[in-house]
């Protein structure tokens, strides 16, 4: 069953987020990097898959410019257990291309339609924004209106 987010169920939602949100690392950053890389990873993978990948990927890889020069082989083996290689693959294709646009110093992640997973993000009063993805909300679709 689909819903669609209106005005009227921003609050509600908003409140069953503060209160039943799981603990999750990459909830616990801003880091726009390591929030691409977990969108990346749970894309058609369990989140208690991701868990233990997450951490080890991000030792391993902190930065776009480590993601851009790491050699394939060494990529594929920290990718190794969540499947779907071409996602990883493709990530490794966008740290390069932000690169090269932006320069070694970028922090600029792909963003607005075309990012990898939408997000919802509420503003509520006396609180800092609350940014979810889409997963996090069985049963949530957002409709092109709903988007704006």
């Amino acid at each position: 069953r689909k819903i669609s987010v209106s005005g009227s169920m921003v609050l509600p939602l908003a409140a069953w987020f503060l209160k039943s949100a799981r603990d999750l690392p990459w909830r616990k950053t801003k880091d726009p990097y390591r929030i691409w890389v977990s969108e990346i990873m749970l894309q058609q993978t369990r989140v208690e898959a991701v868990k233990v990948y997450y951490e080890r990927f991000l030792q391993a890889l902190p930065d776009i410019p480590h993601l851009a020069e790491c050699p394939e082989d060494e990529l594929l083996k920290l990718w190794e257990g969540l499947g779907y290689y071409s996602r990883v693959r493709n990530l490794q294709k966008a740290a390069r291309q932000i690169l090269e646009r932006n320069g070694p110093e970028s922090e600029a992640i792909p963003a607005g339609p075309s990012a990898p997973s939408p997000s919802v993000c509420l503003c509520l009063p006396s609180t800092e924004m609350c940014c979810a993805s889409v997963r996090d909300f069985p049963g949530l679709s957002m409709t092109s209106e709903a988007r704006r």
